[in-house]
Formats: C-alpha cells, sequence, structure tokens
C-alpha cells in the first residue's frame, strides 16, 4: 500500500452536485495546517524538539547545590509536557557525549553551569560542538556556562555565540527586577502576552563587556537596570543603562540562547511547574522563567519546512529544509486554505476517488504543478473515478467540469 499525505478543502466537498472525497481522520491544527504542524497555511512547519540533551560539568563549589536541584526542576518541566531528556556531566563523560554520533541525536544541547571548559575539551571535542552547532541545531547556556573559558579569546568561535564577553557579576542575591525587553516579543521568541512585563528576582547578576544589543543576528530577552536595585550593584558603566540578561543569536546556521538568571534553587524538585520556593521571587516571575524555558527549547531546536522564498510554503520559522516541504512554485497559483489528513494514521493512494453525482456530462482532468495534463476522464451521469493511477509525490490539480456547472470546480492535492 502507497502511504501519502492527502491535502484538500474538506473531508466531504460538495459543490452543484460534484463530490470530492478522501479518507476520514482529518484533522485541523493551526493556522490551517496540518495537525502536529504550526504556522500559517501554506507556511506550515513541523517542530524539530523530540530530545534534549541537558549537560553540566565543572561547575564552581557555589554552584553544586542549585546545580543539583535546577537541572531536577528542568527534566520536570520536560517529563511534564512528555518530551524525553538525557543528562551527563561533560566534564567527565566527553569522549562519549560529545562525539558527532551522539550528538547527531538531538536538535538542541543545553549547558547548564558548564564551566572553564579548557579543563576537560580540547580542540577535537569543540570543533565536534561547531559543526554541530552550524549543522542547523541549537545550543543553550544557563548561567555560569557565561564563562566557558578562563578569559575571552581562547575559545574564539564560542566568543562569537555570546556577542559580549563576560566579565564578572554585579552582585549576589541582591533583588532587582527583571523587564521582558521588546525585542524577543517582536522576533517572535518571547509569547506576546509577556509583552511589557516584568517580575522581582534574586540571583548572581552578571556583567559583559557591553550591551550585545545590535549586533546581527542578536534579540534581547530580558534586561533590567542599575539603578532599581536595592543594595550593592557593581556593574561596568557600559551596562548600567542597558543591562541585558538574556538574549537570542542567530549565528553561523545554528541557534545560541543565553539565560543568565538561574543561580539559585528556583524549584525543589519535584515541585509542581511555577510553585516556587525563593525568597523575593514573585511567583509570577517563577512561572514566567519556568514558560521562557520551554519556549527557549523550541527556538534552539527549530522547525522542519520550507526555506525556499521563491515557493508559497516558504516559512521564515523553517530552520531545516524538509523533504517535499517546498512544493508550490510562486509562478504557480497560491494553495488555497486546506485541512488536512492525518499524516500518522496511513493513507491507501487508491482511496482517493473523486465522485460525481449529478447528472449529464462531465469531464475531470488531472494536472501536474506545470500545468501538464497526465490524466482524463469523461462520462455521463453519476460515476466515481479512482486516482491511484497517480503514483509520483507532487502538487496535482483536479478540474471538474460538469453540465450543470457554469465553470470548472478545482482542488489541489499533495502527494507527499
Amino acid at each position: 500500500m502507497n502511504q501519502r499525505v492527502f491535502r484538500i478543502r474538506s473531508k466531504l466537498y460538495t459543490l452543484m452536485g460534484v463530490l470530492l472525497a478522501s479518507l476520514p481522520a482529518i484533522s485541523l491544527g493551526q493556522g490551517g495546517c496540518p495537525s502536529g504542524q504550526t504556522g500559517t497555511f501554506p507556511s506550515c512547519v513541523t517542530s524539530n524538539l523530540t530530545r534534549v540533551l541537558l549537560v553540566h560539568g565543572n561547575e564552581s563549589s557555589d554552584h553544586d547545590p542549585a546545580t543539583t536541584y535546577n537541572m531536577k526542576h528542568i527534566m520536570h518541566l520536560d517529563s511534564a509536557i512528555g518530551l524525553p531528556v538525557d543528562t551527563s556531566d561533560i566534564s567527565k563523560t566527553t569522549a562519549t557525549t560529545l562525539t558527532p554520533t551522539n550528538l547527531a541525536k538531538y536538535n538542541l544541547m543545553i549547558w547548564f553551569n558548564v564551566y572553564e571548559t579548557a579543563n576537560f575539551l580540547n580542540s577535537t571535542y569543540e570543533n565536534n560542538v561547531k559543526q554541530w552547532f552550524e549543522a542547523g541545531h541549537g545550543l543553550g547556556c544557563y548561567h555560569q556556562c557565561v564563562k566557558v573559558e578562563t578569559g575571552p579569546g581562547i575559545w574564539t568561535w564560542y566568543d562569537s555565540l555570546m556577542g559580549q564577553p563576560y566579565t564578572g557579576y554585579a552582585a549576589v542575591n541582591v533583588v532587582g527586577p527583571v523587564y521582558v525587553d521588546s525585542e524577543g516579543i517582536q522576533s517572535g521568541f518571547t509569547p506576546a502576552q509577556y509583552a511589557g512585563r516584568s517580575f522581582t528576582w534574586s540571583d548572581e547578576w552578571y556583567d559583559y563587556n557591553a550591551s550585545p544589543r545590535g549586533i546581527p543576528g542578536v534579540k534581547i530577552v530580558l534586561t533590567t537596570r542599575d539603578t532599581a536595585f536595592h543594595g550593592t550593584f557593581n556593574s561596568n558603566t557600559a551596562m548600567k543603562s542597558d543591562h541585558v540578561l538574556s538574549w537570542t543569536h542567530q549565528i553561523d546556521g545554528g541557534r545560541f540562547y543565553l539565560q543568565g538568571l538561574y543561580h539559585p534553587t528556583i524549584n525543589t524538585y519535584p515541585t509542581s511547574i511555577g510553585n516556587g520556593v525563593q525568597t523575593n521571587m514573585q511567583p509570577s516571575g517563577v512561572s514566567f522563567v519556568d514558560s521562557m524555558f520551554l519556549v527557549a527549547q523550541q527556538y534552539l531546536a527549530g522547525y522542519t519546512g520550507c526555506m525556499d522564498t521563491s515557493y508559497w510554503e516558504y516559512s521564515p520559522l523553517a530552520t531545516n529544509q524538509g523533504t517535499n516541504s517546498c512544493v508550490s512554485p510562486k509562478s504557480g497559483p497560491s494553495p488555497s486554505a486546506i485541512v488536512a489528513v492525518n499524516a500518522f494514521s496511513g493513507v491507501d493512494i487508491g482511496n482517493l476517488k473523486v465522485s460525481i453525482s449529478a447528472s449529464g456530462r462531465h469531464t475531470v482532468e488531472i494536472f501536474d504543478v506545470h500545468g501538464r495534463m497526465i490524466l482524463a476522464y469523461h462520462g455521463v451521469g453519476p460515476q466515481e473515478y479512482d486516482l491511484s493511477e497517480i503514483h509520483q509525490p507532487g502538487v496535482y490539480f483536479v478540474k471538474v467540469m460538469t453540465s450543470n456547472l457554469k465553470k470548472p470546480v478545482s482542488r489541489q492535492i499533495f502527494l507527499l
């Protein structure tokens, strides 16, 4: 049985005596996309978020307790959405974790308090990470991994991911505000409902050489203002008016996300999502940080879809080109809004039929995407035509004309 994905306007479409029928089990996803995809039809993409590699390594002693608890909390967040997570201390498992074969299992990797990697990573493993990233994958840095080397300029490629080097910390356990930056909203990274929000937070506040704002590919997610803090807050002059805490960076074909928070224990595992226990942290802030962790994972994993702007299916969300994702050239007609047969059910191509219920003469013509007629049927009165003669994947147009119609009824089908 040939398995195909069919997309037509509806499960049972009747118009002036013409019936185009598909199999049942049709489901509609977001924006008219097939179930399991996102976007707005025809620019539909499939999430690559299928598994997470969560690692730590060589964290300093003041990060030991929080690393243990916060990693368990992160695993709890992913468990709640059914996402499998593999963990590792890469300072002890470099030879198995950072090999090309193992890295190929993942679309994203999160470094949680990975610190001074020169102590355990050589140039071979650094290059493995670089090549994996440049293949369209995502690397997340949480807290202490802002200093993966003993100083800037040692692993220059990682420096380029950050955009600005870490220079020290401005304060520890000092309470202050965190603001949701408009760049994250405008870029689509931060959900729109968080626009203009802020929350109270206590953390180890990191300092950088300057704000990364304005660097090509960088979008700011969270900021603070030094003057809004109570207590000692010693950041450098370049950061005082725009103290950036978190940002995204699209670079070298991959995606990088830096989150400077997470020094304290945010939650004690296995408390429920958003149930913060850290003093001086608003519950709404903990809930936001939890939500943004899940958002960041999707950003890092990326989407599979059409990356070619000359096709109607092109989506700016697509980070990886999918097989048969680009099927409708913009030189041809735009696909109609559709409902899609559930791709996971399996479809027998022989079950797609054109049924004519009207009396009188009729014609059924099938064209390929270039406008070449590949099949034609002619008849009188009620008939049913099986389209199983179409064997090759692609985009096809079905045109039906009966004596009762003033103009043909046309539908587009995708065989993927």
